[in-house]
């Protein structure tokens, strides 16, 4: 995923520019994670443009938590342009389900990746839960890496573990249907 510079403070890459590279480095895939929206109805339009399937997704900032929302069908684009603003308000805020605004049913629209593990997280959102694994984590900690192994935690083909994301066993497998993610 990639942030542009409508997320200020993030990035100051511009949609165009990341467009371009993905174009000449042969990705045909980008989703584009800003922490607002105001970039996505453009990006969606260049992805098209240049054969490059579009993902559209959210940064969310707690105090203690990064999740990014990715979008697994319209009805989510749609739901993300209800609560952007709210979203956009967080960072100050100890992350709880009641400050993240979805509702149940509205949760089974998105695949929600976090940067630490949340068990709030892992129960809402089910098996469209991710938690992200980063090289650096378990660079030092072999211990870590065996029992993730272990448990099948991880996949053996990625091309490296800061690549990977994993839920209970299941392989961030994701395929996509007119734009938007669908679980494999």
């Amino acid at each position: 995923s990639v942030m542009s510079d409508f997320s200020r403070g993030e990035s100051i890459a511009k949609i165009s520019e990341l467009i371009s590279y993905a174009k000449s480095s042969c990705i045909n895939v980008l989703a584009l994670t800003d922490t607002n929206l105001g970039g996505a109805i453009d990006f969606y339009q260049l992805c098209l443009d240049n054969k490059i399937k579009p993902i559209i997704g959210q940064k969310l900032i707690f105090n203690n938590i990064s999740i990014i929302l990715l979008c697994k069908d319209f009805d989510a684009y749609k739901i993300l342009c209800k609560y952007s603003v709210d979203f956009q308000n967080t960072k100050d805020i100890i992350f709880s389900l009641n400050n993240l605004c979805l509702t149940k049913d509205e949760s089974s629209h998105f695949v929600c990746l976090a940067n630490t593990y949340n068990s709030e997280l892992e129960i809402f959102f089910g098996n469209d839960f991710y938690t992200q694994v980063t090289f650096s984590e378990i660079k030092n900690n072999s211990s870590k890496l065996k029992r993730w192994a272990e448990n099948k935690q991880i996949c053996a083909n990625c091309k490296g573990l800061d690549e990977c994301k994993f839920n209970q066993g299941r392989y961030f497998e994701l395929k996509l249907n007119d734009g938007f993610l669908e679980q494999v």
